[in-house]
Formats: structure tokens, sequence, C-alpha cells
């Protein structure tokens, strides 16, 4: 086994070297940096809230990287990394000891499910709780919310992006409850798939989420549910769909009943019951901005454009419109998209850009009145 030693962040860690993949003995991805960043921003806003220190869980650990991050940038009290490989839980020891924090890190070498059962029937509560599998995490998502605190935070990632985006719907449909099908929205519509999943599947046991925080990486979604006290059903309904004339809208929970395009009368597809509530906390995005300048080794452009878009998108609609495939679809050349967003809001609609597409757009305008204002442009 080669090893390699890193450094990211505040923290210096062994891992194995070369290729990214699942069989590798530690594995770390130097690519899922901005991911990991974010949960330090996350943990330090968390940290602030609670204006005491924070235990962080995080079961799958691997090199342990983002737990040492965690113990060391923001100070948190107790910080649990744990791996199922036997060599993963050695070097995360040896790790822990070129950072010394072997006062704040403890590591088990338990497999993810095991290890968050025994912390609950040892009544051992987290303000935060990480989630960052190979693929799906929606079968660890109900013994982590289990061992939440009040108002705590899960956060997971998700990178089985095929899936929820559409290309694979049936296994969609097995994994996550919900049919989906391929749109030119598809990124927005996976990730608000995986959000809908992981709400409905703690609910049972009366534990209630909503997402503060959720954006698509490159290859990878992540998101940071924080527990609330009810379930909001008015944020819930379903996504509606013409594939012939491209209109999309949405429907409440009760009223999913349609069946064909109010706008061309083709038949629609019904996708859900979807999470349509905000995807991020306006209020957080700009705490998150402030936390940013503090931690200035990571205030880099990636994640400061990252910041800006989702807050001008916090408060938009649901579902964007990719102004280049949209464009493409009804036969006329792609437009300029800041003149297309001025030409909007002169029509009186809102317009906002989004982290999901750099081509693609937020808007309340409909997609009868956007095809008519791009073929006039032409």
């Amino acid at each position: 086994m080669k090893l390699k030693l890193y450094k990211e962040g505040k923290v210096f860690f062994f891992a194995s070297q070369g290729e990214l993949n699942s069989s590798a003995p530690v594995f770390y991805n130097p690519k899922m940096k901005q991911n990991r960043d974010f949960t330090i921003l996350v943990g330090a806003w968390l940290r602030k809230e609670k204006k005491k220190g924070i235990n962080y869980l995080e079961p799958l650990s691997a090199s342990g990287v983002r737990g040492l991050r965690f113990a060391k940038e923001i100070e948190a009290s107790k910080v649990i990394i744990s791996d199922k490989k036997k060599t993963a839980y050695q070097v995360m020891q040896t790790n822990i000891k070129i950072n010394e924090l072997e006062s704040k890190v403890t590591p088990f070498n338990l497999k993810a499910i095991t290890l968050m059962e025994i912390l609950k029937e040892m009544m051992f509560w987290f303000d935060l709780v990480d989630i960052d599998p190979f693929g799906s995490p929606i079968y660890f998502v109900e013994a982590a919310s289990a061992i939440l605190k009040r108002r705590g935070v899960l956060a997971v990632t998700a990178t089985d992006l095929a899936t929820l985006q559409g290309v694979k719907p049936e296994t969609c449909f097995r994994r996550y409850g919900v049919m989906p099908y391929r749109t030119d929205y598809s990124k927005e519509l996976g990730l608000r798939v995986l959000i809908s999943s992981v709400i409905l599947r703690v609910s049972p046991s009366e534990i209630f989420l909503e997402p503060i925080l959720s954006f698509a990486g490159k290859h990878y979604y992540r998101i940071f549910f924080q527990e609330v006290k009810g379930f909001n059903y008015k944020r819930w309904g379903y996504n509606l769909y013409c594939k012939s004339c491209l209109w999309r809208g949405t429907t409440s929970i009760e009223e999913s009943h349609y069946h064909k395009c109010p706008n061309c009368g083709g038949n629609i597809k019904v996708i859900g019951p979807l999470w349509l509530g905000p995807l991020v906390s306006c209020n957080l995005i700009e705490k998150l901005k402030e936390m940013l300048r503090n931690f200035r080794y990571i205030e880099d452009r990636e994640n400061q454009k990252l910041l800006s878009l989702l807050s001008q998108e916090c408060s938009a609609p649901p579902f964007y419109f990719d102004l280049h495939s949209f464009s493409s679809r009804i036969r006329v050349s792609p437009p300029n998209i800041e003149e297309t967003m001025l030409r909007v809001k002169e029509l009186g609609y809102s317009a906002y850009r989004t982290h999901f597409s750099s081509t693609a757009i937020k808007s309340n305008i409909g997609a009868k009145d956007l095809t008519e204002l791009l073929r006039r442009r032409n």
C-alpha cells in the first residue's frame, strides 16, 4: 500500500496514492475539497449559534480528513470518526497523532450503522452528523438522524447522480421512492428528489428535517438539513413537465391530477411528491459569506462564486431554464444570458442566475412567454 502525505485546510494527513476509487485502502478525493470547506463553514456557523463547543460525527471517514479539519479549524468539543476498513482505521490513528488532536478526536473501526446504533444506546447526541458515502446516503439517514441533538444538522453527500437525474428511473424509484424524468433542469430535479427522500425516510420516526443549504457540485450533491419542529406540507407538491412545448409547473400535494399541458394540450409528466420549498436559507447564506471572510485559507474564487450564486437564487422559484438547451429545442440561436435576463425583467418577471448551470436562469416566466421572447430576438 502506497501512502502520500497531503495537506488540506490546516491539517496534514496520510491517504492512498494513486487512482480515485472506492477500492483504495485509504480513499481521499482532493476534488471534493469544496464539499469539505462548506462543512467547515456550516460547522463554524453552528458553533456560533449554539454559543458553545459542538460534537461532530463522521461514520464513513476513510483518511479522516473531514473530521480532523472540523476538530482543528472550528475547535469542536468532540469529534468521532470511523471506517470499517482496518487499514483506514490505522491510518486515521496516525493522522490524529500528527495533528496533535488525540484529546478531541476518537477513531473507531466499525460499520457506520453499527457505530450509530451503539452511540444511540449510549445516548450520545451530536450537533452535526455527516454522511459522505460512495453512491447514495439514503441507507444511513435513519440511524444518523436518530442521534441528532435538537436543532442539529444532518449533512449528506450523494454521488449517484445518474440515478437521481433520471438516467436510471427504475433504480431511482426503488432507492428514493420517486420516478424521475429527464428534463432540461434535471440537475435541480435530482437534488429535490434526494431532499424529498431523506425527509420522508426519517419522518415516520417523528424526526423532521428541512434543507438549510443544498447545492450541486461537479460530481455530487451536498445537502445540510436542520432538525425542525414539524412537517410543513405546504412546501411539498409535484413537478409537471411537458416534453412537447417545454412547459413546466408545480402543484400542491393535494392537487396532482393533471393529464394535459395547459399550454399545448400535450401529455404531461407528473413527478413527485417533491420538496418544492427553498433549497437554501437566505439568512444562512449571508452568514456563511461573513464566515468565509474569517477563513482566509478557504476564501478562494470557487467558494466565493458558489455563495454568490446561492445568494442570488435563494428566493427564486423552483426549476431553472437552461437557455442553451431551451433555445435548441425551439430552434433559435443561444441568447446572451444577461441580455435575456434584462428582457425577462422588462416583461415584469423575476430573473436570477443559478449555480446549476452557467447557461441557465431561474424565473417565474412561463415557457410560452420565454419562447416568444427568444424567437422575437431572432
